[in-house]
């Protein structure tokens, strides 16, 4: 193998030894005790061992290409991997479906999951995602429809193949893809919409417990959040910029471009884009401060929030600029109507912009996940413990919040 070919394996064999590594600590400290755990988390748990089995397969592929020095393959052994490969992917965006319909209907329609409806779920799953990754061998194309990558390392589908056979698998795949993302959109989207209201209800009265009619569920919370809607006119204004190159291209019918006019673009795309996700940070971190710690949101913090993402963004997006390599790190893309970053630059300011952009990009998507991840559990444990006991506002301490109790009263004249 060539230097390049050799780099590309090391770091795929390293990476899905990091991967393995992660998720054998979840499944190693759940294990024992997968019977105690609810429903969420037992497909959580399926969805780890799904994924260790893919790289699995992926990291013994790899690592028998850097034995042996070389890229030969075994085609009927390619096709196996590709299969499981395939199989596994589809199973885990299914398991990933079924985890949001859970969730769903515990959440929007408190309604219980059974055992026999996670195992029946769990089975459809894993018969859809590996009976479309067979149809190949049933359709005796298997020759054409998984084959080695130009990489030497993947064996996949023919994503691009116009044969029927392939054509009926990948059609198929990008249909359980769409599908089940569309419907997590749409669950999401009401889980979202419940909670609102729930802690909107909660905002417009004291709630209080049954037992004590003293201690407050949730503490208060103040100013809406409008940083969302800031992230949308940033987002506007990038595709504006991006709409008015292209735009102009047509008109002119010609791809020639002024390069100043160019790294402009380029500079308000690249800035426009981070702070979208700047914003999209900064909205988390509110949700997180509001439902999980009941803190309050003054308007000073938030101005202050967007005013440091606004900074941030267009400071990294600047920095070829500042650095003097703007005709250097903005270069017209080879499709002409996009000026983007050299991403693949190696000189240093473009090397500065680059890693800091991609820093911007992947704290805050870590810390988005973390954020969501506790607020999903604060949200859990709340209606954990409204299924446990009775809610009643503190003005009357009789009206529930949620669904009808009998008062003492109402017991009295039923026994009369």
């Amino acid at each position: 193998m060539d230097n390049s070919r050799l780099a590309y394996s090391w770091a795929k064999a390293i990476a899905s030894s990091i991967a393995l590594a992660l998720n054998s600590i979840v499944i190693l400290s759940n294990a024992r005790v997968l019977r105690e755990l609810p429903h969420p988390s037992i497909l959580l748990f399926t969805l780890c061992c799904n994924d260790s089995l893919a790289l699995i397969n992926s990291w013994i592929l790899t690592t028998t290409h850097l034995i042996r020095n070389s890229l030969e393959y075994d085609k009927e052994l390619c096709q196996v991997h590709a299969f499981l490969i395939t199989g596994g992917s589809l199973l885990s965006i299914n398991l990933c479906s079924v985890l949001t319909f859970l969730r769903y209907k515990m959440i929007v329609h408190s309604q219980k999951v059974t055992t026999n409806f996670l195992v029946a779920s769990m089975s459809m799953a894993t018969f859809v995602g590996f009976v479309v990754a067979g149809l190949p061998f049933l359709l005796g194309s298997q020759d054409v429809s998984y084959i080695m990558q130009p990489s030497g390392d993947d064996c996949t589908p023919q994503w691009h193949g116009r044969d029927p056979p392939t054509l009926v698998m990948v059609i198929s795949s990008i249909t359980i893809l769409a599908v089940p993302l569309a419907g997590m959109g749409f669950a999401y989207y009401q889980i979202y919409r419940k909670v609102s209201t729930t802690f909107e209800a909660f905002k417009g009265a004291n709630t209080f417990t049954y037992e004590s009619c003293q201690q407050p569920v949730f503490g208060h919370t103040s100013v809406p959040i409008k940083s969302n809607a800031s992230g949308k006119t940033s987002d506007s204004l990038a595709l504006i910029n991006s709409w008015i190159l292209t735009t102009t291209h047509l008109i002119r019918n010609s791809l020639e471009y002024d390069k100043k006019l160019c790294q402009v673009h380029a500079f308000l795309i690249t800035g426009g884009c981070l702070l979208s996700i700047n914003l999209c940070s900064v909205l988390t971190f509110l949700h997180y401060k509001m439902i999980v710690h009941s803190q309050k949101v003054t308007t000073k913090f938030l101005v202050a929030s967007m005013s440091m993402a606004t900074f941030v963004g267009f400071v990294v997006a600047g920095l070829p600029f500042l650095l003097g390599s703007q005709d250097v790190s903005y270069i017209m893309q080879p499709s002409g109507d996009d000026c983007t970053p050299q991403w693949h630059g190696r000189d240093p300011p473009t090397l500065v912009m680059v890693i800091s952009s991609i820093t911007i990009l992947a704290v805050p998507l870590a810390g988005m996940g973390f954020a969501y991840y506790q607020i999903y559990r604060k949200v859990s444990t709340t209606f954990e413990a409204f299924k446990g006991a009775n809610t009643f506002t503190y003005e009357s301490c009789q009206q529930p919040v949620f669904g009808h109790t009998k008062t003492k009263s109402e017991e009295e004249e039923k026994q009369m």
